[in-house]
């Protein structure tokens, strides 16, 4: 049953949805470039004059930052707009309970319907980021005189897996949290308040 709740809230309200997935796409770009940055700009393996002209610069500290200010912020923008997702599905999920669906159905269709939005967009956002917007950034940085120029840009596999468990997690997560109290409302308090 929770599946088919799933799918059919995910028809139903197209718009809050892409919502979902748009901040997942944003998120998940976001740390895919920064993370693929990060290796980037690592000093290892370096000569000695290009990893002193990189610490002066402060490269790997501003990648350190920009990783962790990304999965900061993208933990807020998911977790908001997962949360206006499943308030705009309540007036469906109170019709539901009262025609005998339990609690834990309702928020399971609510993390399903989350991790259908998130997964996909967890992959789109690492390739935008870790194949396309880390390359015009790190070419930047290069450009600038910030990055040595024998320094070689790499890319990395290790970010999907990061923007997977941002996405992924901070969607599901965001939607059960949403859920929990009006799955647990009585069928019809829960139609007053989808009404009110």
């Amino acid at each position: 049953m929770s599946t088919g709740l799933a799918h059919s809230a995910l028809r139903g309200h197209r718009p809050a949805f892409v919502g979902t997935f748009v901040a997942a796409l944003f998120a998940a770009t976001v740390v895919s470039a920064s993370m693929t940055l990060l290796l980037s700009t690592s000093t290892h393996g370096l000569p000695a004059r290009a990893r002193a002209e990189m610490s002066a610069n402060g490269i790997g500290d501003m990648a350190v930052v920009m990783l962790i200010g990304s999965i900061y912020m993208s933990i807020f923008v998911i977790a908001s707009t997962m949360g206006t997702a499943v308030t705009q599905q309540h007036r469906e999920f109170a019709l539901v309970r009262a025609i005998g669906a339990r609690p834990r159905q309702v928020r399971r269709a609510v993390v399903v319907q989350a991790v259908a939005a998130a997964v996909p967009a967890a992959a789109a956002g690492f390739l935008l980021g870790g194949g396309l917007l880390s390359r015009v950034w790190f070419a930047g940085l290069v450009g600038h005189g910030l990055v040595p120029a024998e320094v070689s840009y790499r890319f990395t596999w290790w970010a999907l897996p990061v923007c997977l468990a941002v996405a992924v997690v901070t969607s599901a997560l965001a939607a059960f949290l949403a859920a929990l109290r009006f799955s647990v409302l009585r069928p019809a308090r829960a139609l007053a308040e989808a009404s009110a």
